[in-house]
């Protein structure tokens, strides 16, 4: 796998907010998000043979949408 870069909290509302004043939707933002999240969980599960337990934990969110 390759490195991978992850932003703070801070850095995550900022790069939202810039995002937002580019005209990007947040329903956009969070569909987008979803995608990638999907992504890696390929990327990381196809490296695994059988039939590998797989567990979701998610949060409310901001607004639950997350």
């Amino acid at each position: 796998m390759t490195d991978t870069a992850a932003a703070s909290a801070e850095q995550a509302r900022a790069l939202d907010g810039a995002a937002g004043r580019l005209g990007v939707s947040p329903d956009a933002l969070m569909a987008l998000a979803s995608f990638q999240c999907a992504r890696l969980a390929h990327r990381l599960l196809d490296d695994l043979t059988g039939h590998p337990l797989v567990a979701v934990l998610a949060g409310p969110g901001n607004n639950g949408g997350d």
